[in-house]
């Protein structure tokens, strides 16, 4: 009948989706270990064949799934068309209308299997990884109402502000190891100006009625906050313009945002004692298998803002003054 059909449906919608997690977890370890973030000694890996639920035919799901890490580009692309497979399957019965929870986590999901496909490409075809992403994304965040669902629009506008800096960063390296034309200096400017726009966006996501900031945040939201504050003051004093009083301006955006990082780092000195011991690919599992979410992930891997971080965001508030005059 129809409710066992039902129930077979959310069974296999439940195996697919942790197909999907472990191939986005494949990826972002074999993504971690190309970029040195981790060793092949911090890595354990046990695969067993089989599936937590009753589903029929679940065993040839089962086969079909690489165990082995990806080193090259063709390996991580492998990864990235057997998740994206079970990903699209998934929203095609989630849909936002009759499953919105479901289906933003599932396209949160789809977010990550680019992200980490990208760290396996060449800067071109990784800022079309990035693209995606953030298409998909900012359709998303469009689409949803913050007073129903204003956890997520804050994961949302955070991520797209992180994939936009991603693609930032990348047409600047690009910018810097060849000769730049107008062209390409004004799309890169576009990408870092709405990566702003994104993180402000996130920022202002935990204003209060009277449109004002708290003075203390909950211990999981602070990191969040600085590390926005952070990279909105980095990103404008990266933007490229040729006009000295447009300059002049950015580089005073940048400056009251590392001032809301050191006063607020001021006014709370306990939050600097708080520090985290790295972790282990395990531990990191055993986290993101209840924490999923982009934004948990990146506040788990830097759960507090470095002091490496504020000793800059100090530097540069005596720095940038003097930089804003002679402008």
């Amino acid at each position: 009948d129809e409710e066992d059909d039902e129930d077979d449906m959310e069974k296999i919608m439940g195996v697919a989706r942790c197909i999907v997690m472990y191939h986005i977890q494949m990826l972002e370890t074999s993504s971690a270990l190309k970029e040195g973030k981790i060793t092949a000694e911090d890595i354990e890996c046990e695969v067993e064949h089989g599936v937590p639920l009753v589903v029929e035919n679940a065993q040839q799901y089962i086969d079909e799934i690489p165990i082995e890490l990806a080193e090259s580009s063709e390996q991580a692309r492998k990864f990235f068309v057997g998740g994206q497979k079970w990903v699209q399957r998934v929203l095609n019965y989630y849909k936002i209308n009759e499953h919105a929870t479901d289906h933003i986590a599932c396209i949160q999901n789809y977010s990550q299997l680019y992200r980490h496909l990208a760290a396996f490409e060449g800067i071109d075809n990784a800022c079309k990884m990035h693209k995606r992403r953030a298409d998909m994304l900012e359709h998303l965040l469009e689409e949803l109402n913050p007073q129903f669902y204003l956890a997520v629009c804050k994961q949302l506008a955070y991520e797209s502000g992180e994939t936009l800096q991603e693609m930032f960063d990348l047409k600047t390296e690009k910018l810097q190891s060849s000769k730049p034309d107008a062209k390409a200096i004004m799309k890169a400017t576009k990408i870092g100006c709405k990566a702003i726009i994104y993180f402000v966006k996130f920022i202002d996501f935990h204003r209060d009625h009277k449109k004002k900031l708290p003075d203390t945040y909950d211990n999981a939201v602070v990191n969040g906050i600085l590390t926005a504050h952070f990279t909105v003051a980095r990103l404008y004093s990266k933007l490229y313009t040729a006009d000295k009083a447009a300059r002049a301006k950015n580089l005073e955006q940048s400056l009251r945002f590392y001032m809301y990082i050191d006063k607020y780092c001021t006014s709370h000195p306990d939050y600097l004692g708080f520090r985290v011991r790295p972790c282990n690919t395990k531990e990191i599992s055993l986290f993101l298998l209840f924490f999923s979410s982009p934004l948990h992930t990146h506040l788990y891997y830097s759960l507090c803002l470095l002091k490496t971080e504020l000793e800059l965001a100090r530097e540069m508030i005596t720095l940038l003054p003097a930089q804003i005059n002679m402008l």
